[in-house]
C-alpha cells in the first residue's frame, strides 16, 4: 500500500488498528493513535495534527515529528519491510509521472 497512493486504504487501516485496540470509530482511533505517538514513540503532541488516516486536509507534522517517527521505526523489527515498501521518487506512484515528464 505504501508504493501507491491509496488514501481510503490508509483510512481503513487506521480504523482496523482502532478495532484491534478496542474502539470502533475514526475519531476514537485517532485519539488512541495520538496517545500512542506521544507516550510510546516520543513525539510531542504539538508537533502533529492528524485528522484521518490518509494525511490529507489540515493534517500536519513537523520535521521533528517525522524524524522521531523514522528513528522509532528504524529501531523496530519491522523496519526492513517498511523501508523496502517506501516509495521511491521517480519510480513509484504518481510522482513517477512528474519526475519522468509523463502525464
Amino acid at each position: 500500500m505504501l508504493k501507491v497512493r491509496y488514501n481510503i486504504g490508509y483510512d481503513a487501516s487506521l480504523v482496523l488498528w482502532g478495532l484491534a485496540e478496542g474502539v470502533d470509530t475514526m475519531e476514537d482511533s485517532l485519539m488512541l493513535e495520538r496517545e500512542n505517538l506521544i507516550q510510546n514513540v516520543g513525539i510531542a503532541g504539538d508537533d502533529f495534527l492528524f485528522v484521518d488516516g490518509s494525511g490529507g486536509g489540515p493534517t500536519t507534522a513537523t520535521m521533528n515529528a517525522v524524524i522521531r517517527m523514522l528513528e522509532y521505526s528504524s529501531e523496530q523489527s519491522f523496519f526492513p519491510e517498511l523501508f523496502a515498501a517506501l516509495p521511491v521518487l521517480g519510480v513509484d506512484g504518481s510522482p513517477t509521472y512528474v519526475q519522468c515528464g509523463r502525464k
